[in-house]
């Protein structure tokens, strides 16, 4: 332990979910023991569990993760703001945490005044935060705000005069936890520097908390990643950085593949997006089938699957299994459902469906699934069990109006995975049924594609041909989503021709974000094209396009008039019907522009007047 700056051993965090204010203040006071009756029942909610970490005197070290990951409630318990639940910590050396921006200074004081008693606060004597004040202003560089008061700072000024106080004393343990996004890329290069001066000098401990994988790279000597609760990557920075980058853009391809979808569909308005965002949910239970008795069964993994579409996972008894907030979790109010507490069942963390005189009688869980996946295909439920010879346990998913059975779980020994099928004929009906939910949020988006105040009607057909699918590829030809920066775009377009068209011109727009025309790409083809399928495909090398998601309009015209692009006579017209982003994985708060550029620098000395 002499080697640690901190060690923490199986840690976790559970907060007690109540149904009500009254139950929380029975809780509180104590009084529920004294009461006849049936006991009332929380739920537990954990936010962090199964934590172990090693953190060496002297290493920066990063943490990376999603919002709600847990990276904050760490941080807290680290600091000594909460406590944990279960587990140990030990903690060597005094800390200095910048954790949250508006906490520590007095607003109505000045900058020089909030200083003096920041450092006061901590048991410097008069001497010495006189020492201090001038290292602290020049590397602030607020000399001409530092005598007026800090509610007249801007978010960045405040977080330079935090940072500074905060690394002028040279702490133990130094936390950073985002709040140097609010500041500019010079000052954070400064902040970043003077980290690495103060763990390379005097042997402080850095825990750095960001967005920016960037800065943390740089930075940091180790990085951990954080998900749900849980760490899931601990190791050599760029390797755990890839990782999770990885994950992002597989979330974010999956959003733009259903964002596109739903643009092809015609679907077009804001409200989609709402809809989308929120997810078309799939509610499953668990049960004991008629006349039985129910046998306590763990339940280890619930994966629902479609294809390569996309994959969603509930992993009952692991932190935030319960988290409505995610895109698949459990339903598992004690007083009404039969999913016990989470516990052991052979070295796996599990929840059991068991009797826990839940009213309701089952255990349901439910996915929050993208309307747009569900074009008729079928989706799989995988479930990982650990299964019993003695009792049944009968699988239901509801359609609507009521439940229907999918099937049972084995009966062999030992955990194994079952496997059911959810027809596309149900998952259409379960569309069809929950959309009527939609409707509302439809009639008040106001009808613009991302906010780009585009027209409602943004497709348009003729007698001859009709756009049937745009989707963006990558330069191996696989339909692609999100684009590393420099990295080909394709673009190709299917059409079905109705009638004999002569000599089309092929031909796409892309937009930014606020609307600005980013480029023109105009094909003119040669050749006669009977009726039938055809699929105009264009390859952009190097487009050169900034971080940022982009719209793209395509044309299939008669012929093109650069000086009357407005009156161009159409086959088919598809506005701003697909949508891509590129990602440069870009750190930093200077606008890089719309486009990059090729440019040479060249420098003449010794030049005469």
């Amino acid at each position: 332990m002499s080697d640690l700056a901190i060690d923490i051993r199986g840690m976790g965090k559970m907060y007690k979910l109540f149904r009500s204010r009254m139950e929380k203040l029975r809780e509180t006071i104590g009084i529920e023991k004294f009461l006849p009756g049936k006991k009332y029942k929380y739920q537990e909610f954990w936010a962090l569990r199964d934590i172990n970490i090693e953190i060496p005197r002297g290493q920066r070290l990063g943490i990376i993760g999603r919002n709600g990951a847990g990276k904050s409630t760490l941080l807290k318990i680290i600091t000594g703001n909460i406590t944990p639940t279960e587990g140990r910590l030990a903690v060597k050396g005094q800390i200095q945490a910048l954790m949250e921006l508006g906490t520590g200074f007095h607003p109505e004081f000045t900058g020089i005044e909030n200083i003096r008693a920041s450092l006061a606060y901590l048991g410097y004597d008069s001497k010495k935060i006189a020492g201090l004040e001038e290292k602290i202003i020049e590397f602030a560089e607020l000399e001409d705000f530092i005598h007026q008061p800090i509610k007249t700072y801007s978010a960045g000024m405040y977080t330079r005069l935090a940072f500074s106080v905060a690394t002028s004393i040279e702490p133990d343990i130094l936390i950073i936890d985002e709040v140097l996004g609010a500041g500019d890329a010079y000052f954070a290069g400064k902040c970043l520097e003077r980290m690495r001066l103060l763990t390379e000098g005097s042997g402080a401990t850095v825990l750095f908390v960001s967005h920016a994988l960037g800065s943390v790279e740089q930075l940091c000597q180790r990085v951990i990643w954080i998900d749900k609760g849980r760490v899931v990557a601990d190791g050599i920075p760029g390797e755990v950085v890839k990782g999770y980058y990885a994950s992002i853009l597989n979330q974010e391809e999956l959003r733009l593949k259903s964002k596109n979808a739903r643009l092809l569909s015609g679907k077009s308005k804001e409200s989609s997006n709402i809809r989308n965002e929120n997810g078309f949910e799939i509610l499953f239970r668990f049960t004991v089938p008629a006349g039985q008795v129910l046998k306590p069964r763990a339940v280890r993994m619930i994966s629902l699957l479609s294809g390569q579409d996309f994959s969603l996972r509930i992993e009952p008894g692991k932190p935030m299994d319960n988290d409505q907030n995610q895109t698949a979790y459990l339903l598992a109010d004690p007083k009404y459902m039969l999913w016990s507490e989470p516990r052991m069942a052979e070295g796996n963390r599990v929840r059991f469906v068991e009797d826990t005189e839940g009213e309701y009688g089952h255990a349901p869980f439910v996915f929050r699934v993208p309307s747009d996946f569900v074009g008729g295909k079928p989706f799989k439920l995988e479930i990982e069990h650990l299964a019993s010879e003695d009792g049944n346990l009968e699988l239901d998913v509801y359609d609507g109006e009521s439940y229907k059975k999918l099937g049972e779980l084995s009966q062999t020994k030992g955990f194994r995975c079952d496997c059911f099928e959810i027809s596309g004929d149900l998952i259409e009906t379960l569309l069809k049924k929950n959309g009527n939910g939609d409707k509302k949020a439809d009639e008040g988006a106001g009808g613009a594609i991302s906010g780009m105040g585009a027209n409602v009607q943004d497709k348009w057909d003729s007698e001859s041909a009709a756009f049937i699918s745009v989707i963006p590829f990558g330069p191996e030809g696989k339909d692609k989503f999100v684009f590393r920066g420099g990295e080909d775009i394709g673009i190709k377009a299917k059409v079905r021709v109705t009638q004999t068209i002569t000599d089309p011109v092929f031909c796409f727009a892309i937009y930014n974000s606020v609307g600005i025309r980013v480029a023109l790409s105009v094909f003119e083809t040669k050749g006669i094209f009977s009726p039938g399928l055809v699929e105009f495909s264009a390859l952009m090398r190097n487009p050169r396009l900034r971080q940022g998601e982009y719209l793209v309009s395509t044309e299939l015209l008669k012929y093109y008039d650069q000086f009357a692009i407005d009156k161009l006579p159409y086959y088919c017209h598809w506005n701003r019907n697909l949508s891509f982003r590129v990602d440069e994985n870009y750190t930093g708060n200077i606008p890089l522009g719309l486009i990059q550029i090729d440019a040479g620098l060249k420098i003449e000395t010794d030049l005469k007047a």
